[in-house]
C-alpha cells in the first residue's frame, strides 16, 4: 500500500479532501478538510485511529490547524502518522479506516411554526400541520 492509496481511502470513507501532503520513511503528514455532512463519520474514523494507535507500533496525531485566508479564520484537519517504517503499517491504518462504520444520520425533530393561527390545519387539508396529526386526503 502507498500513501496515495491511504489518501484515497480517507476521501472515499469520510470525504476528506487532501490539500497538502508530505511523506518520509518515518512519517506521513496530511492536511485537508472535511465538509459538514461528513463530519460525524470523520469523527468516528478519528476516534478509531487514535484508539488503534494506542496499541500499535505506529502513532497517530490528529488535530485542527488554524490559518488565515484574507480576513477569515479557517481550519483544516492535520493528520500525522509516525513509525520507524510507516509504509509497513499502512495496511493496518487502512483497515482501521475501512472497518469504521458510517455514522447514522441525525433525525430531524418537528419544530412548531409560528405565525397566524389561521394558516394551521385548514379544513381542506392545506396549510402547516403537525406531522402525526395532519389532515390528509387519506384520513378525512
Amino acid at each position: 500500500m502507498t500513501p496515495e492509496e491511504l489518501y484515497s481511502k480517507l476521501q472515499v470513507k469520510t470525504g476528506f479532501e487532501t490539500l497538502n501532503k508530505t511523506s518520509t520513511d518515518k512519517q506521513i503528514r496530511i492536511v485537508g478538510r472535511v465538509h459538514s455532512p461528513s463530519i460525524p463519520t470523520w469523527l468516528q474514523v478519528v476516534e478509531r485511529l487514535l484508539l488503534r494507535s494506542e496499541s500499535s507500533k505506529w502513532n497517530a496525531d490528529i488535530s485542527k490547524q488554524y490559518f488565515m485566508r484574507g480576513d477569515k479564520l479557517l481550519y483544516g484537519w492535520r493528520i500525522i502518522f509516525q513509525a520507524d517504517d510507516i509504509v509497513k503499517y499502512l495496511p493496518e491504518i487502512a483497515s482501521t479506516i475501512d472497518s469504521t462504520p458510517m455514522a447514522m444520520s441525525t433525525p430531524t425533530d418537528e419544530i412548531p411554526l409560528h405565525g397566524n393561527p389561521n394558516r394551521y390545519a385548514l379544513n381542506n387539508g392545506k396549510g402547516a400541520q403537525p406531522m402525526l396529526t395532519a389532515k390528509t386526503m387519506a384520513n378525512r
